[in-house]
């Protein structure tokens, strides 16, 4: 009986090599559920067999990794036809099975301009859990280098991106936004810059509100929830790190005032710094200065 029971679990887990034929190991971590591994393969040559497989019968104990594998490697094949493009997107839905559907959103080719091809790909399962990842595409093998899943909890996400020089580097860089939304609405963002000529990227860097200046190098943001009024503040680029520069407080003992001062605070009592007649006209071209504005008034 044993060595019938060894010939099964052999028998089966060469079955489930067969099935996948991939080189990728899925992270135990809960915090990283579903997150690929570095390194992947895919040897499917035919959308169509892709499409026809019915995952959630085989493996019922893992059905959210096995959804998401299944939605890469349908990118993957969406894709591929496109590659010769310099750019090719596509946003679409797909239903493994009867129960349950992925939202996906690719965004393929050159992207980077650094002769290399590339495989962004969003995917929200069900509309609720959400990855962005991005892959380095060697043939049919695709490396990850960014993979991120949003920590906080949201009522619902807005998926946005940008591939901008950031940093005033002469390298494209991925911005990507997404919404925070609890009882106050976080417009949260983050960036991730290219280093050099190779296919590598920094740590993420996050920002709330931020408005992006890309031929100055800086960033200005609006923080509305730690301090009366919230604040308005301002980064400068210094290589791959952004550097604070200034904070901008309302001054509710001088009505359409301002306070600037180099230090973060979170209790109004606290602000120290000069004070300014009107609101510098730089942070007038940003997206939350009105309100700002608006939480000073009386």
């Amino acid at each position: 009986m044993r060595i019938l029971g060894l010939l099964s679990i052999f028998l089966l887990t060469s079955f489930l090599g067969c099935v996948f034929g991939k080189i990728t190991n899925y992270d135990d971590n809960k915090e990283n559920k579903n997150k690929v591994s570095n390194k992947i393969v895919i040897n499917d040559t035919d959308r169509t067999s892709l499409l026809n497989r019915t995952y959630s019968v085989l493996f019922d104990n893992d059905y959210d990794s096995i959804m998401f594998d299944y939605s890469l490697r349908d990118a993957y094949l969406v894709a591929k036809p496109k590659l010769h493009k310099k750019r090719f997107r596509k946003s679409y839905e797909i239903s493994p099975d009867s129960g349950s559907y992925i939202s996906i959103d690719l965004l393929a080719g050159d992207i980077f301009n650094d002769g290399s091809k590339y495989l962004l790909l969003n995917r929200s399962f069900e509309g609720a859990d959400i990855h962005t990842d991005l892959f380095k595409i060697d043939g049919n093998k695709l490396e990850c280098i960014i993979s991120y899943k949003p920590e906080y909890y949201q009522d619902y996400f807005d998926y946005r991106y940008q591939i901008k020089d950031v940093n005033r580097d002469g390298k494209k860089d991925l911005i990507i936004y997404w919404l925070y939304s609890t009882c106050i609405d976080r417009d949260m963002c983050n960036v991730y810059l290219k280093i050099g000529d190779s296919s590598t990227f920094s740590e993420k860097h996050e920002f709330i509100n931020p408005t992006f200046s890309f031929k100055e190098g800086v960033v200005r943001c609006y923080q509305h929830y730690s301090i009366d009024g919230g604040m308005l503040y301002k980064y400068i680029w210094n290589g791959l790190e952004p550097d604070p520069i200034e904070y901008i407080y309302i001054d509710f003992e001088n009505k359409g005032q301002y306070i600037r001062s180099d230090k973060a605070f979170s209790d109004y009592n606290d602000v120290k710094g000069e004070r300014l007649e009107s609101l510098p006209r730089e942070y007038k071209k940003g997206e939350y200065y009105k309100q700002f504005i608006k939480s000073g008034a009386y």
